[in-house]
């Protein structure tokens, strides 16, 4: 969680157009080529806790269909999926769909087992 904390704040700083650069373009659009969207991008905060959504699947039946899980950070893609920490398998997910949902006794139990 540390890990990508740090790569998501690093990430950001070059989001800001630098004073002496070009007006309006910053540094990570300058490179890439790609803008920020904050309805995509900024859709959830670095450890809150969410539901994500397993992709479907027409032949799991009883496959659960969500999963209790820490958001870590967004992906670099223009779809706008994130990244999150499973709080059952302790493995990191990439997922486009969740549900942001208030961090309860027993998620931060969770973190603490996991850590």
């Amino acid at each position: 969680m540390v890990t990508a904390m740090v790569r998501h704040v690093s990430r950001w700083l070059n989001v800001f157009c630098p004073k002496n650069g070009i007006p309006g373009v910053s540094l990570r659009t300058l490179l890439t080529g790609v803008k920020l969207d904050y309805n995509k991008h900024c859709r959830v905060e670095v450890g809150a806790y969410a539901q994500a959504h397993e992709e479907p699947t027409t032949n799991d039946v009883d496959r659960a269909r969500t999963t209790g899980a820490i958001a870590l950070e967004a992906n670099d893609n223009l779809q706008g999926g994130y990244k999150f920490l499973s709080l059952s398998t302790g493995r990191v997910l990439d997922r486009r769909s969740f549900t942001v949902l208030p961090v309860t006794n027993d998620v931060i139990q969770k973190v603490h087992e996991l850590a």
